[in-house]
């Protein structure tokens, strides 16, 4: 047997490797809960060590600092191996014994030396540090994986062998006298640090097993869950066609019922409603599929609706559907005010489909019954409810839980067809975006009821129900203007084609960019309709490289046609210079309005006004210096596009006070420079936002910029 004396500098070497190697797992598991811990729990013991191998050193250097360096030690390991494990801390002990070891070590050090108290002092926090990383160990979730079992059993070994071997030394204190200490050579402290220099090393080596086999597991969950959501993904893109095929179900139902009836026009024109309706419904699925794919809802646009239409609008798109299984689908709006109310009517509709769809395809025969229901709940607002009730198999309790998750189907056995797993959870989604929730109560063999709330404001009736018809001009005989359309879609052309003509446009087809930049360098044309995705390139990039750098024989108005459901890229469209976008598939209306709005400022005229008062501008010109007034009005474009893009930003986050404050601003600003049709365009949309209806920034925008540059001509004129 070596001498303690030799055997102590091997311990402080033995320890120090540790917490080297120690350190390197913190670095490499850094992530992991009690790593940390851990490399301070060895780090304090080797230091420990190092101070106990020292001989010439005092008892307070030797014994005291260096004991007390342990009992933090053991704390950081029992603290540590609880985060790691996920178990509870428990304080209270360490807080007694560590008095007790403090007051204990102070006593039998320096004033009635005493080593075997002060071994047993330290065999009890040893004792309560190794128990607590057992306990911490049998409360954990045991894994079925073998690298995590093989680490928690080799940890388990460590704990258990360091525990006996201070167990054993307790033992044989007998051998001890008060005066010795850990160097005194006996065979007791012989047979102590030879296995106390090779438990640490198993007790590290264990330690970074455990981080490993957490790392496995970390991987093999991360790889479940991969494999879940692509069990759901995929089971989702399957069932997907149950919210493609609903609209599309109307669709080639009503085409064919209006090959077979006979020719009457006012029934042929109700289908054509209900096709047009279905079509438009699946761009709405595609938006807000997008949408939900990225974690988003879009912002609310309230419109005066009136409820009960839009709920018949629902039901007649879905009547073929219920026709086929021979149920009886019921509408009860006898409880309903017949005012409109302000709502977002495309999220409300989308939400209705779903449920009434869910309802039908879930009953195999019976009812479904759509209520409506609503009570005055103050001045001008309505407490408006809604309930969409069937007959069909019920959800079970299990089924109640989970069934507004995203991409989670019901697995009934008696289902017809499973959900796509999206409807529901969109729908959740919405309501929450209008402040409303959605409830559902459902019973085994007799059927469900979803149902939510909504408070809707009152609207008052108005002419103007959309607020861009105050931008527009209608020209009699049709629109004289001459557009290119670049498309590359034949089907699209067609539309288009058709449209153009019932608006009594000339028009011309440009199939690609190449075609396009041919064709407008050789004619003048009013507006070009342009495709962002084509062929030969991206619109923007030819817009922003090639288009804004040529020399034309006419200054075009350039109208982004697009399918991007991104508002993003609409915005990024509109700073770039392209002055409106069309979101596919392009509604008859929306095009109208935007060629008419077009045609009318290229004419200077917004609803028979002239958009700069002359005589203002006159008196403002006499009043002000001329090079200031120059110099304003050269940069009173930007500053307007600055503005504009303030206001949007304010009405964004619903900065309400702060907006209707700027809109009253610049309606002062624009009637001193004298731009009277815009100042009433800006009132008029503060007083929308009072009423909470809906602003169309872009066309108010447009009709701003069509001002200033109606008042620049205007003053280049007076100049002269």
């Amino acid at each position: 047997m070596l001498e303690p004396k030799l055997l102590m500098p091997v311990l402080a070497l033995t320890t120090s490797v540790c917490g080297v190697f120690m350190l390197l797992n913190w670095l490499i598991h850094r992530t992991l809960a009690g790593t940390k811990q851990w490399m301070f729990f060895v780090t304090l013991v080797a230091v420990a060590c190092v101070l106990i191998s020292q001989p010439q050193l005092s008892d307070f250097w030797r014994i005291f600092v260096a004991n007390h360096l342990i009992l933090a030690g053991l704390i950081f390991l029992a603290l540590g191996t609880e985060q790691f494990f996920q178990i509870k801390s428990k304080y209270w002990p360490w807080v007694v014994l560590s008095t007790v070891h403090i007051i204990g070590f102070v006593w039998f050090t320096f004033f009635e030396p005493h080593f075997i108290v002060r071994v047993v002092l330290n065999y009890t926090i040893w004792a309560l540090s190794l128990g607590l990383c057992i306990r911490a160990l049998f409360q954990s979730k045991v894994s079925e994986l073998t690298e995590a079992t093989i680490a928690r059993w080799s940890f388990l070994l460590a704990c258990v062998g360091m525990l006996s071997i201070f167990t054993l030394r307790l033992f044989m204190l007998g051998a001890y006298n008060p005066s010795d200490s850990l160097l005194t050579n006996n065979m007791s402290n012989q047979i102590f640090t030879i296995a106390v220099i090779a438990i640490p090393l198993l007790l590290c080596f264990s330690l970074s097993l455990l981080c490993s086999g957490r790392r496995a597991e970390q991987v093999e969950q991360t790889k479940q869950a991969a494999e879940q959501a692509s069990l759901l993904k995929g089971r989702y893109l399957t069932l997907l066609s149950h919210e493609l095929r609903t609209p599309l179900n109307a669709i080639v139902g009503h085409a064919e019922m209006l090959k077979s009836i006979p020719r009457e026009p006012k029934k042929h024109e109700e289908l054509c409603d209900i096709i047009a309706g279905a079509a438009m419904s699946l761009s709405d699925l595609a938006n807000q599929v997008l949408l939900q794919a990225k974690g988003e809802t879009k912002p609310q646009e309230l419109t005066a609706v009136n409820i009960a239409n839009v709920c018949q609008e629902i039901v007649n798109l879905l009547s073929p559907l219920a026709e086929q299984k021979k149920l009886d689908v019921t509408l009860d709006t006898t409880s309903l005010m017949a005012q409109d109310c302000f709502v977002d009517k495309e999220a409300l509709t989308l939400i209705l489909k779903n449920l009434l769809s869910n309802a039908i395809k879930y009953t195999l025969d019976g009812s479904v019954v759509v209520t409506i229901k609503s009570e005055n709940v103050g001045s001008h607002y309505h407490s408006v409810q809604f309930y969409v009730s069937d007959t069909g198999v019920g959800l079970n309790d299990a089924d109640l839980v989970t069934i507004f998750e995203p991409f989670v189907t019901v697995a009934s056995e008696q289902s017809v067809a499973q959900g796509a797993g999206l409807g529901l959870s969109l729908c959740k989604q919405l309501l929450e975006n209008m402040k409303g929730e959605l409830r559902v109560r459902s019973e085994i063999g007799r059927g469900t009821e979803f149902f939510f709330e909504l408070l809707l404001q009152e609207a008052k009736t108005s002419k103007e129900n959309t607020p861009i018809a105050r931008y527009t001009h209608h020209q009699q005989g049709g629109l004289a203007c001459n557009i290119l359309v670049v498309e590359d879609n034949a089907l699209n052309r067609e539309v288009l084609q058709h449209y153009l003509k019932e608006l009594g446009t000339t028009f011309e087809f440009a199939h690609d960019l190449a075609q396009a930049t041919s064709k407008v360098t050789k004619r003048e044309f009013d507006i070009i309709l342009l495709d962002m995705h084509l062929p030969d390139g991206h619109g923007l990039s030819w817009f922003v490289d090639e288009f804004c750098t040529m020399i034309l024989p006419s200054s075009p108005t350039v109208i982004a046609l697009t399918g991007d459901a991104d508002e993003t890229a609409q915005q990024t469209y509109l700073r770039h210079g392209i002055t409106y976008c069309i979101s596919k598939p392009v509604s008859p209306k929306t095009l109208v309005a935007v060629l008419e709005q077009v045609c009318a400022a290229q004419s200077t005229q917004i609803l028979d006004k002239h958009l700069v008062n002359e005589e203002a501008l006159r008196q403002l010109s006499s009043e002000l210096d001329g090079k200031f007034l120059t110099t304003k009005l050269m940069y009173l474009s930007d500053t307007f596009d600055y503005e504009f893009a303030q206001l949007q930003g304010l009405a964004d986050i619903k900065a309400t006070d702060i907006l209707y404050e700027k809109l009253l601003q610049l309606a002062q600003e624009s009637d001193l420079l004298g731009m009277a049709a815009l100042s009433d365009e800006l009132r008029f949309a503060s007083g929308q936002l009072q009423q909470g209806q809906t602003i169309h920034w872009q066309a108010l925008h447009s009709f701003a910029k069509e001002s200033v540059t109606a008042l620049q001509a205007i003053h280049t004129k007076v100049v002269a």
